[in-house]
């Protein structure tokens, strides 16, 4: 178990890297808006392949621990209704683009675009082949399928590109095209061969995924969206910001998502077992293994805001990159939560919950955004602090107090 844990951890913080270093690159270029088109489309990008997997990730995190042998029906029947819904999403993005060219105040978005949105199909097959290795037992695979070694290894080609002497930004998009490429024959690999594919039972599937697909708004979905309407309306260099805050404040958590993908399988076969006691010690464990991995990084965020924002050419933003890291670490003392409750057949509930955190966020969003990024980014933060309390009661509701301090475990 330490083996698996710290060798998913070296990947994760690989992983984790590599979504600060592509933003990094994108630096490197004589264009001041460049870093917030990157991250805008990126942003965007990422939006879109949430909602083509609808969910289906977690769900086969879950079914592929209870049923191994056929979970990877289940995972060739997402993949193609994914790459339809990919296809239909991508091309009417990219449609209202060229309709509405000036909506974005940066003419790199407009540019850059195009070569993300071919990213888009790649990068939902990777989700859909991560929450599967995670259900089989395979974490550290599951960290490779990612976006964040997406992101790193189209760092090295631009780096490679720009040695080179190709100085044209639109390298950028081409990388990260390239790199999101390798990935998913990699996670072909990864997965096997084996299994039927039907678009039918894929839909059926995607139905029943609805619970974790709404659970996820308020978190990847909504943070990704939040920097697009940022780009509208404040402009690309605050969206720019509050994107790199955001993955730098990831550097906190990124240790939930080691112990999510070591510990969804536990807590799943676990709970379908009724071995509560050992569920309990698995719970508790998970929680301190992201305090350990996770909280070293929140100090330096906390205290040197500054010195990281100006890696990326930013003087300004050391309080948003304050705020986003306080509620990571936040969210790394609440352990898994969600992931544990989606895990032991709560998802309804937080599905209902995370709707609800969402939608008031929304409007808190929409009015903090006449105050600027500052109040836009303790609205992001409220956001995360509330719904984690919220899913923290939800378990000592379920199972008592006795189940996280380890006096005592209680099914339920």
């Amino acid at each position: 178990m330490i083996a698996m844990i710290w060798k998913t951890f070296v990947l994760r913080v690989v992983s984790a890297v590599g979504g600060i270093a592509f933003l990094y690159s994108a630096s490197w270029f004589d264009e001041p808006s460049l870093v917030g088109a990157v991250a805008t489309v990126q942003s965007l990008m990422m939006c879109l392949a949430v909602i083509s997997i609808f969910g289906a990730n977690t769900a086969l995190t879950r079914e592929a621990a209870i049923k191994e042998d056929e979970g990877r029906d289940d995972l060739w029947g997402c993949c193609s209704v994914s790459v339809i819904v990919g296809l239909v999403l991508g091309l009417m993005v990219l449609s209202l683009s060229f309709s509405y060219p000036m909506i974005f105040d940066s003419i790199w978005v407009m540019k850059l675009l195009p070569y993300f949105l071919l990213s888009l199909i790649p990068v939902s097959l990777g989700f859909l082949f991560s929450g599967y290795l995670k259900g089989v037992g395979k974490p550290a695979s599951a960290v490779i399928q990612e976006n964040g070694a997406i992101s790193l290894l189209a760092s090295l080609i631009v780096a490679l590109l720009w040695v080179g002497g190709f100085r044209d930004p639109i390298i950028l998009g081409v990388a990260f095209f390239i790199s999101s490429m390798f990935f998913v024959v990699l996670g072909f690999l990864m997965v096997g061969i084996g299994g039927s594919v039907s678009v039918k039972s894929g839909i059926i599937f995607f139905a029943k995924s609805r619970d974790y697909f709404l659970s996820g708004v308020s978190d990847y979905l909504y943070v990704n969206f939040v920097v697009v309407i940022s780009a509208i309306y404040l402009g690309s260099s605050d969206a720019g910001i509050l994107k790199i805050s955001e993955r730098l404040a990831l550097l906190v958590s990124f240790s939930l998502v080691v112990v999510n993908a070591i510990y969804g399988k536990f807590f799943s076969s676990l709970y379908h077992q009724e071995s509560f006691e050992e569920l309990g010690k698995r719970y508790r464990q998970s929680i301190g293994v992201g305090i350990l991995l996770g909280g070293p990084f929140s100090f330096f965020l906390i205290f040197f805001p500054g010195e990281l924002l100006s890696i990326f050419g930013y003087e300004s933003g050391d309080w948003v990159v304050r705020i986003m890291a306080f509620a990571n670490l936040i969210n790394v003392l609440c352990g898994s939560v969600v992931l544990f409750l989606n895990m032991t057949s709560s998802h309804v509930f937080v599905r209902n919950a995370s709707v609800a955190i969402a939608f008031a966020g929304a409007i808190g969003v929409w009015l903090a955004m006449r105050e600027g990024l500052l109040a836009v980014s303790l609205v992001l933060a409220s956001v995360i602090l509330v719904k984690n309390i919220v899913m923290l009661f939800k378990v000592l509701d379920r199972f008592g107090l006795g189940f996280v301090t380890g006096r005592r475990s209680v099914g339920s």
